[in-house]
């Protein structure tokens, strides 16, 4: 652990207290005394203007002109969607806004493996025969960089409106209307458009869990949709999330329940089945259909995980040769539906970004995962005339490739790295906001801490740092004893604190040992007493 380097901006000076620690936690998220008030009571999603939220209002009247058209003359809609949990939620709430218009729409989530990501030229063509005679192509959480395909509707007499929030390319696709901004999630998007075609709908439920599975910076317009977007999750009456979160014992709706829980599932679906199953779970009106798909998708998941935990120990391994590289490049047979996990355990474990390359098909499959220092989609397009085509993110993409391309590719790509990538930013950091003594914790700055609920991407947990701290009672706990429990002391007051996966560290603790620690505060219940407990996220050792 004490590999680990801390970054800690402030420190509380003698005297100082809730006031001060307050004004620092927000100078670190950026939030200057004009913003404090929205930031602790964000407006409703329904106040926010197209400008507010990036979107042209042009766009968007071209869109409600065209849809309106299509549904006074019966034409048939297609909304294509996208097999994660954000294109699933974008592709429920565009269809549901347009089916409760009485339009004759139909869902498209495509097969990860078959069709791969966003509109896709070859896969049209069978798609088209399957659904004869739509009129109206609406694409939801891709579509922004599909100018061919895009293209190749039009040439076969079919309106195309795109909706999206990934990266752009030059020019945008030559469609109809274009629903593009980046700074909300993809399911934010459809939201917008999906409240213009029936202001009587709103479903807050399903962009939260779009914004937050697809780790959308919670500040600004984003913090609004996902508080109000939790709250309306904690009492949403869908029968499909119901029984999702009963089978996950979810009773408090958070980022961390979302984020862990909820997401997890939906995904499970696109990666080791089909994504169309998690659009029925979230749409179904029936609650034994619920129970059904509910346990599809949590098969899935089970599977997902002992395939993420198989793939991610040969990573892992292979990752080793790689030691002086700035960005890593893994490929071989890997199944495609969870590289991208597979690339979030390397960069947690290796620190620097990583690409996760499948060669299971006829074309390799890649997806990436990146750190704050290194937008991963410039390092990718670095080699654009390598990639078959792609898109994404400054910390996550995916991209296709021919497999003879993938050693020069991996070549190109570390030299990149090696020219591009500062090796000193490619340390295992944790940011704490600031530095206080034991004697500052109590439940005012409990209280002070919720008020930065919901947090996430752009909005962390606050985190403090207390130095030489002396540690009592020490012991671990857990079904594997991988946990570690304990209390901390200053001399005058003592805390419970509890350490997830730092049990190994007992051996080198004794009591009374002055160790230095990084931390964030909760509410613990327990047998109906109410304490404070610190959730240690790293101890550097004295000793």
């Amino acid at each position: 652990m004490n590999k680990v380097q801390w970054e800690i901006p402030a420190k509380l000076k003698e005297g100082e207290g809730l006031e001060e620690v307050r004004s620092v936690l927000f100078k670190n998220r950026g939030i200057g005394k004009r913003e404090e008030g929205d930031f602790l009571h964000p407006p409703h999603p329904r106040a926010f203007t197209p400008d507010d939220l990036g979107v042209s209002k042009k766009h968007l009247e071209r869109a409600l002109d065209r849809v309106q058209k299509a549904i006074r003359e019966k034409q048939k809609i297609l909304v294509y969607g996208d097999y994660d949990a954000d294109g699933i939620c974008a592709a429920a709430i565009m269809w549901e806004a347009l089916y409760t218009k009485g339009a004759d729409v139909r869902p498209y989530i495509p097969d990860r493996f078959k069709d791969g990501y966003g509109l896709n030229p070859s896969s049209l063509k069978e798609i088209l025969k399957e659904n004869d005679g739509i009129n109206l192509v609406i694409t939801v959480d891709n579509g922004i960089v599909a100018h061919e395909a895009v293209e190749h509707l039009k040439d076969n007499g079919i309106d195309v409106i795109v909706s999206d929030h990934h990266q752009k390319g030059g020019a945008l696709p030559k469609a109809t209307a274009v629903l593009h901004t980046n700074k909300v999630s993809g399911a934010t998007v459809s939201y917008i458009f999906a409240r213009l075609i029936n202001p009587g709908y709103d479903p807050l439920d399903l962009v939260a869990i779009g914004a937050v599975a697809d780790q959308i910076p919670l500040v600004g317009v984003n913090r609004s949709f996902v508080k109000h977007g939790l709250s309306a999750l904690q009492n949403t009456h869908r029968p499909g999330l119901r029984v999702l979160f009963e089978s996950a014992k979810i009773e408090k709706m958070g980022v961390y329940e979302v984020g862990f829980l909820v997401a997890p599932r939906i995904n499970a679906a696109g990666r080791v089945e089909h994504g169309i199953e998690a659009l029925r779970l979230v749409c179904t009106t029936s609650r034994k259909r619920a129970q059904e798909l509910v346990k599809l998708v949590n098969s899935a998941n089970t599977n997902r995980q002992l395939l993420v935990e198989r793939l991610a120990e040969k990573a892992l391994e292979e990752a080793k040769g790689q030691a002086d590289e700035h960005a890593l490049v893994i490929s071989g047979k890997y199944h495609e539906g969870v590289i991208g996990l597979v690339a979030s355990k390397l960069v947690e474990e290796y620190a620097k970004p990583a690409i996760v390359i499948s060669t299971d098909g006829e074309v390799g499959k890649a997806s990436a995962r990146s750190v704050k220092a290194v937008h991963v989609l410039d390092m990718i397009l670095a080699q654009e005339e390598l990639i078959l085509g792609g898109g994404g993110h400054p910390m996550a993409a995916g991209f296709s490739i021919n497999i003879g391309d993938i050693e020069q590719f991996t070549k190109n790509t570390q030299r990149w790295a090696k020219e591009n990538i500062d090796k000193g930013s490619l340390q295992k950091t944790i940011f704490a906001d600031i530095e206080i003594p034991l004697s500052v914790v109590d439940w005012d700055l409990l209280s002070l801490v919720s008020e930065f609920s919901p947090t996430g991407i752009g909005n962390p947990t606050p985190l403090f740092a207390t130095r030489g701290v002396l540690v009592k009672n020490t012991k671990v706990v857990g079904s594997t004893r991988s946990h570690l429990k304990l209390d901390v002391a200053d001399g005058s007051r003592s805390y419970p604190a509890i350490a997830f996966g730092m049990g190994a560290l007992l051996e080198n603790l004794s009591n009374n040992d002055s160790v230095d620690i990084l931390y964030r505060l909760e509410e613990n219940n327990w047998n109906g007493a109410r304490e404070i407990q610190l959730v240690v996220k790293d101890i550097k050792c004295k000793k």
